[in-house]
């Protein structure tokens, strides 16, 4: 398992620019009876991955071959790295929580999602001269470990994130295991031959299209284009909501037999349920007008790597998104009138209805399309001319990520918690979370306090609620 530590570097792809400069944050959560057994196991882990994936110690880079885009490449000799790959911070006045939502509502009113962050190297972003593709913190709490996480999104996707973590998984398992050779989900070669799969878009049209000057992108990036003033709003809201499962089934049952009644339904999954759940509810406030109608716009992100063809690893770790737009007028995402029963059974035929619409245009991705689709981002400067940033409501689902199913071994054991954190999530962001129960779907959505308050309150979203409460990955320790 063990590989080379250098790297050549490489090209970012026109997929990798479906995204602007920043970074996104991520948490596991480990119990220990003594946590600081733990830090070397995790450290030994992260020192393994990093031999497997050289890039990941890597920075992000100006293109010297082609204007306007970027390359990761090994860091400059002559900078110091401003933060080393993996710090250990001591948070002993720290707890995990037994139960997240039990201890998010001791105190709801005092959410503060800059606090979260403390657990992530943030400063990363503002600091330094050459972004870095990832960096470690592993957080030393009176009851476990919080591994924090701080990637490099024009780099590594939600996707790819999973893959790492299923990998990192692997490596903590064999550490001090001489001759461990378990094949990882990840590896080098799918990186190689994804990437040469997706540089092939847009060749015919950079071969017609006359050249033009491109100004060099100037460092650092994340400041120009997302900084932390302008997009990371401390005073948002991220809740998170376990949504019933049984009752997700219900309606998935009742929008499947519409078949056997004679209607042409496309096949809806539950993710499609649960997206249709997300734009009607939040559909109730947010929206904006379009040639003097009120409309609502869902943006849909879409796993291309299967889409494509040749079609990429399944476990590639950079980005192959697509944001699917779909818009509808805020009437016909009214709550239906009635209550009672009859409420709930005109909710379930719109919600139906909602998830046939999104499904029968999922099913028309193909590779011409996610080609044309990623054409449109041959450069970094293409990201703000699209609508990739103006939807009123956005949908992702990592949900079949397995991440609570990892196991990091004797000595930290199986994953207790993961979370997504809030660095640079913008209002009307929901990500449906990877599976923990199946009797039980977990969404994460972020709002302005007052709009929280309008989801919470909404009559119908409640029947599906069984739990609610602000994000929660540690509580003071007693």
């Amino acid at each position: 398992m063990m590989k080379d530590s250098t790297f050549n570097g490489f090209e970012l792809t026109p997929a990798d620019y479906t995204f602007p400069m920043f970074h996104s944050a991520g948490s596991l959560s480990l119990r220990l009876e003594a946590p600081e057994t733990g830090v070397p196991v995790l450290q030994g882990g992260i020192e393994r991955l990093i031999s497997h994936h050289p890039f990941l110690a890597g920075v992000v880079l100006p293109s010297v071959k082609n204007p306007g885009t970027f390359r990761v490449a090994r860091a400059s000799e002559n900078l110091p790295p401003v933060v080393p790959m993996c710090t250990v911070k001591l948070l002993p006045h720290l707890q995990i929580p037994s139960s997240k939502i039990a201890a998010a509502r001791k105190d709801e009113t005092a959410y503060d999602r800059n606090h979260i962050l403390t657990v992530v190297p943030v400063h990363v972003a503002e600091s330094s001269a050459e972004p870095p593709v990832i960096r470690f913190q592993i957080n030393v709490l009176g009851n476990g470990l919080i591994l924090g996480i701080f990637f490099n999104h024009m780099v590594i996707d939600g996707t790819g994130f999973g893959v790492l973590i299923q990998s990192l998984a692997i490596c903590c398992r064999e550490y001090n295991t001489p001759g461990a050779f378990t094949q990882l989900p990840s590896d080098p070669s799918y990186e190689e031959s994804s990437r040469a799969i997706l540089a092939t878009i847009g060749q015919d049209i950079q071969a017609t299209k006359p050249k033009c000057a491109h100004p060099e992108p100037s460092m650092p990036i994340e400041e120009k284009t997302t900084n932390n003033e302008a997009t990371h709003d401390m005073f948002l809201l991220d809740y998170e909501f376990h949504l019933s499962a049984a009752k997700i089934e219900q309606i998935l049952k009742w929008t499947r037999d519409q078949t056997a009644n004679g209607r042409p339904v496309p096949h809806v999954s539950a993710d499609d349920i649960v997206t249709a759940v997300l734009w009607q509810s939040l559909g109730q406030f947010r929206g904006h007008t379009f040639e003097g109608s009120p409309i609502c716009v869902l943006q849909r992100v879409l796993n291309a790597r299967r889409r494509i063809q040749p079609p990429l690893s399944t476990n590639y770790l950079g980005n192959c998104f697509i944001f699917l737009d779909y818009l509808k007028p805020q009437s016909e995402l009214r709550h239906p009138e009635g209550t009672g029963e009859f409420a709930e059974e005109s909710f379930i035929r719109q919600i139906g209805s909602i998830a046939c619409f999104l499904r029968s245009d999922l099913n028309t991705i193909d590779d011409q399309f996610a080609r044309e689709y990623f054409s449109k981002y041959m450069t970094s400067g293409g990201w703000p001319g699209t609508s990739a940033h103006t939807a009123d409501v956005v949908v992702t689902s990592i949900r079949r990520l397995p991440i609570h199913e990892q196991n990091f071994g004797d000595v930290l054991g199986q994953v207790a918690d993961f979370e997504i954190l809030p660095y640079m999530n913008p209002e009307g962001v929901c990500t449906i979370k990877p599976r923990r129960d199946a009797n039980i779907w977990e969404v994460l959505v972020t709002l302005e306090r007052d709009q929280m308050s309008l989801l919470r309150s909404d009559p119908m979203f409640g029947w599906l609620v069984e739990k609610e409460a602000p994000t929660c990955i540690f509580e003071p320790a007693p």
